[in-house]
C-alpha cells in the first residue's frame, strides 16, 4: 500500500500473557500518517517491556475503507 493510500494506522497488541503493559496500553489507537506516533511504532513500541519483544504491530487502514458502526 501506497503511503498516500493510507487514512490512519492502527496499533494491535496480541493481548495474550506475553504482552507487556505498555504495549497493551496502546492496543486499538490509532494515528494519521504524519503523526508522531505513525513512524514511532512503525517498528514496534520501542518501551515494549518484554525481553523476548511483544508480537505488536500497526495495521494500515486505506482511505477506501469504512469504520465499521456497532
Amino acid at each position: 500500500m501506497k503511503q498516500s493510500e493510507i487514512d490512519r494506522a492502527q496499533y494491535s497488541a496480541l493481548m495474550d500473557g506475553d504482552t507487556c503493559p505498555s504495549c497493551a496500553s496502546l492496543e486499538g489507537k490509532e494515528w494519521r500518517p504524519g503523526a508522531p506516533e505513525f513512524k514511532k511504532y512503525a517498528s514496534g513500541n520501542p518501551a515494549c517491556t518484554n525481553k523476548e519483544g511483544c508480537r505488536c504491530m500497526l495495521v494500515y487502514i486505506s482511505k477506501k475503507e469504512t469504520k465499521s458502526v456497532k
